[in-house]
């Protein structure tokens, strides 16, 4: 095989990232702010990477429509940049590039969790918006990258968002061992074009806190969060409900098993008042029925009514074969989720701190942005709800009750 020469001085690289060149960490995490240029030079130091060791490279992102669209295309325009395009063999069919050495790079999306996770003899993993996905996924991910040979590496490249996100107590909070962080902002892009930065600076004017997390890549949340009624606090269950005889009990349950995790949430609803407390969860993958009934007899619910996601009815009826006599499935039916989301939004939601996964939905949950407009739709995002689901199923039977009206979506200025 020939040998590929390559002709790259300091100046192709910004100098934020000169360091991480040659670095060789297990996790190497870039994020910051739009237009940092962080994405563009993972895909150049990975295809430097590629052409030198022969590996197989695994790229991610939460669906595969979206892959195409980004990570694909930042990589065929390292290769254009680099000159050696012509040397790679591509396969937009089925988004597969190969290397003259046998490297491989393979695109695959999370929303395909059962292909994505049968990739084997995968190298290095590519996580570009690492932030989409979820820890679980990670997790399994993980797996995936060990054993002997070149040393397995990951590199993540996302933007902020939550101070609550897995990425944060992962990396930053209590770092993993064998591994680098690179924050980057826009003004570390020498390449970047006057019109992109103009409108940046123009966003510190007109919208300061979106431009310290979307510009200066802050942890927050620039999205419309769906919930904004809720508080993280201590209270004593047993003190609520000799408080208030009229206190109910909500339990409600959603299924999972690998990449999304089977959860049973569980509050404490008071109509007079509208106060919902969520004060215990259940949050675990990769368990089968027997055992999600043994966990929801160990936790002491097994006698509680709890009201389950219908989409598995043999997964209710076995349950309940198996000690859970009251579960029993939830009506949902068109316009369920937005009607379930209006109800909630009608309580004062306290969360026990010891909830930290209902937390991070709660925190996580926004509306649907219109691509073309800008707009926000009255949809939530398919995503951060399997603790917030289950709620919705839980306090169907409430719904109607005369203390508690349903607003109509125009009031809640969508």
């Amino acid at each position: 095989m020939a040998v590929i020469k390559l002709n790259i001085d300091r100046s192709f690289f910004n100098e934020k990232y000169i360091p991480y060149i040659s670095s060789n960490y297990r996790y190497n995490v870039f994020y910051g702010g739009s237009s940092s240029g962080k994405s563009f030079f993972v895909a150049t130091k990975i295809v430097l990477d590629l052409l030198q060791h022969k590996k197989k490279l695994l790229v991610v992102r939460q669906t595969f429509s979206s892959v195409k669209e980004s990570v694909f295309t930042e990589i065929v325009s390292a290769l254009e940049r680099m000159e050696v395009l012509d040397l790679v063999k591509i396969s937009k069919t089925t988004l597969k590039i190969t290397f003259p050495n046998n490297s491989e790079i393979i695109f695959k999306g999370a929303d395909d969790e059962s292909k994505l996770l049968s990739i084997s003899g995968i190298d290095t993993c590519w996580i570009e918006e690492a932030s989409e996905l979820t820890k679980e996924l990670f997790n399994q991910l993980e797996l995936r990258l060990r054993g002997q040979g070149h040393k397995k590496q990951f590199y993540l490249t996302f933007n902020p968002i939550s101070s609550l996100h897995w990425l944060k107590s992962e990396f930053f909070d209590m770092p993993k061992n064998d591994s680098v962080v690179c924050h980057s902002t826009y003004l570390d892009n020498a390449h970047l074009d006057a019109e992109t930065i103009a409108t940046l600076e123009d966003m510190k004017i007109r919208n300061p806190q979106k431009y310290e997390v979307y510009a200066l890549g802050k942890w927050g949340s620039t999205g419309k969060k769906v919930f904004t009624n809720y508080k993280v606090e201590e209270f004593e269950v047993n003190e609520i409900v000799k408080s208030n005889h009229l206190i109910k009990s909500a339990f409600g349950m959603d299924f999972g098993y690998v990449a999304d995790a089977s959860t049973l949430i569980c509050s404490l609803v008071d109509l007079e008042n509208r106060k919902l407390y969520v004060f215990d969860e259940m949050y675990e993958h990769g368990l089968l029925n027997n055992e999600l009934a043994e966990r929801i007899i160990e936790m002491g619910y097994s006698k509680e009514k709890i009201v389950a996601d219908s989409a598995e009815q043999k997964s209710i009826a076995e349950i309940k074969s198996y000690g859970v006599p009251r579960i029993k499935a939830a009506k949902k039916g068109a316009g369920s989720i937005m009607s379930g989301i209006q109800f909630i939004q009608q309580f004062d939601v306290i969360i026990h701190p010891t909830c930290k996964h209902t937390i991070d939905e709660f925190e996580n949950y926004s509306f649907k942005k219109d691509k073309t407009t800008g707009q926000y739709l009255n949809a939530p995002v398919d995503n951060y709800n399997h603790c917030i689901d289950p709620i919705r199923y839980s306090l169907e039977e409430h719904k109607h009750d005369k203390k508690v009206k349903v607003l109509n979506l125009g009031k809640l200025g969508l």
